[in-house]
């Protein structure tokens, strides 16, 4: 009887149906049960992300047979707990109240505290797991406390911990390709591919070694091997890539004149920006060309590229697309295109400036600019970029660390930072920076419009960094140690935008010597 109302619950709840759900968990409660009957209610109702509901019977679980809180450690890294960390921290709260000197649960409290960036809370439940010498979890502790290092930018810390992790297991993949990505933060590139290498080795599919090998390569100029490895980013775990199964063969750089060739996007916002750098050599060749991108980006690709059409890439894009009579003979995602254009560094050409901008609109900010501002060089600015993927701990730059910039003569900021709160925003209008009253994540065309107001963009690695090098604003981007591929080994040069100059981080962390050679550059800045 009562795995018949347990199936038929289950069942319930993936249909949505959540009030006949409840009067099935109220027939189960009306006899006492197992405490395994209770678990499996738990676990039914985390599912439906009934979070009140799956605590209480989690609790009646573990209140009368303790040792099944465990069971919660099994279901911490699968959704949606994997994607709600506050709600699996309330629960292993009330597991660790009936087994409060379990490892494995403290060992799981700190592995969520990683995932939720609350390093100072995890770092000492690492620590005391390895204080205890009969402790069994050392390893993974250690493991532990390599990416709460790297993350807080501690890199040699890290380097340590990744080495006493593999005195325990030499051979854990886990353990070698983090050691390697911390080796990588403090540019040893050699021995991250030794590392890197020893986990292809142990497993000839495993993804993340082979994107970053990739980076690796490319950063070194070895565009040829780099450009392979870097089509791994279609394997089937890279949920944030787009891979769409295209009733048109995919072109694999055959001459395709006067064909029609579809281009995909398959990464973020500021790659769709670089890569469509290479559209106009398609279009130069005599390759017709339908783009789909960012619906925020469908504007500015029109007025930019003589495309045949363009579509958003969201759900009514795609459908707008299937819908279409259009011809394609061929498709390619937008990231492929460099392995068939970039093969060494002259390959570049020169960098020039590809994206339109609204030039009445870009008008009519000047003029108001001015007039706001007279006699003053218009500076846009951003402080950080980037997501957990890219190291964004490392693109960060402290708001107080760049106030002496705003106190130059004869210079006015402008805010640019597309994601700044609205008390960064009164922090900086305190020090005279100026915030424009326009959608700076979403209105793209007026964004561009507006950086082509300005003399000048500074900012930490963005995605705006990609807009103003990609319609010729002179742009001086911050970079860390370690900086994406990209931006490649040349202290000053970029290659992919002309008008963009480097700053690069000397020393890991540290901003102060980037800001104030910025500083000096700043009193010798001339506006053309």
């Amino acid at each position: 009887m009562i795995k018949k109302l347990l199936s038929k619950l289950e069942q319930t709840l993936k249909d949505g149906d959540v009030n006949e759900a409840k009067k099935i968990i109220a027939k189960i409660h009306k006899r006492p049960q197992m405490p395994e009957v209770y678990l499996d209610i738990a676990l039914y109702c985390i599912n439906a992300k009934l979070w009140d509901v799956a605590k209480y019977n989690f609790e009646k679980a573990t209140q009368e047979k303790p040792e099944l809180c465990l069971q919660l450690t099994l279901w911490l890294d699968k959704e949606p707990l994997s994607d709600t960390h506050h709600k699996a921290l309330e629960l292993l709260n009330i597991a660790k109240s009936y087994l409060p000197d379990n490892q494995h649960l403290t060992l799981a409290e700190a592995a969520i505290s990683n995932r939720m960036d609350r390093f100072e809370h995890s770092m000492p439940l690492y620590e005391a797991i390895l204080a205890d010498p009969q402790s069994i979890y050392h390893f993974n502790a250690l493991l532990g406390l390599n990416e709460a290092y790297f993350k807080t930018n501690r890199y040699h810390d890290a380097v340590g911990a990744g080495l006493m992790a593999l005195q325990l297991q030499p051979d854990n993949i886990t353990a070698n390709f983090q050691l390697g990505l911390t080796y990588m933060a403090i540019e040893n590139d050699a021995e991250c591919v030794e590392y890197l290498a020893k986990v292809i080795n142990a497993n000839p599919d495993h993804l993340g070694a082979h994107i970053n090998l990739a980076h690796i390569m490319l950063k070194l100029g070895l565009f040829d091997e780099g450009w392979q490895h870097h089509e791994w980013r279609f394997h089937e775990s890279m949920k944030n890539i787009a891979n769409f199964n295209l009733p048109m063969p995919r072109w694999y750089n055959e001459d395709i004149k006067g064909k029609h060739l579809f281009v995909w996007v398959d990464q973020g916002l500021g790659d769709q920006v670089m890569y469509c750098s290479l559209i106009g050599r398609l279009i130069d060749s005599g390759v017709r060309v339908t783009i789909m991108a960012e619906r925020r980006l469908r504007k500015v690709f029109m007025d930019s590229f003589d495309i045949e059409d363009f579509f958003a890439f969201d759900r009514e894009g795609i459908k707008e697309m299937t819908a279409s009579d259009a011809l394609y003979h061929y498709h390619t995602p937008m990231g492929t295109l460099p392995a068939f254009f970039i093969h060494s560094f002259d390959d570049f050409k020169q960098g020039e400036a590809y994206l339109k901008t609204d030039q009445a609109m870009g008008e009519q900010f000047r003029t108001e600019l001015q007039q706001l501002f007279p006699g003053k060089t218009l500076v846009g600015f951003g402080w950080r970029g980037g997501i957990a993927a890219t190291r964004n701990h490392a693109r960060r730059i402290d708001i107080e660390l760049l106030s002496p910039l705003f106190e130059k003569q004869g210079f006015q900021f402008i805010n640019f930072q597309y994601d700044a709160t609205d008390e960064e925003k009164a922090q900086l209008a305190e020090r005279g920076v100026y915030t424009p009253d326009i959608n700076l994540r979403i209105d793209i065309n007026t964004v561009l419009a507006y950086m082509s107001a300005l003399d000048l963009y500074i900012t930490a690695d963005n995605t705006n960094a990609h807009f103003a090098g990609a319609i010729g604003l002179p742009v001086w981007n911050l970079i860390p140690v370690a900086a994406e591929w990209r931006w490649f080994t040349d202290e000053k040069k970029s290659y992919w935008y002309k008008s963009m100059v480097l700053y690069r981080q000397k020393e890991i962390d540290r901003w102060d010597d980037v800001v104030a050679d910025v500083g000096t550059d700043l009193e010798h800045f001339v506006t053309e």
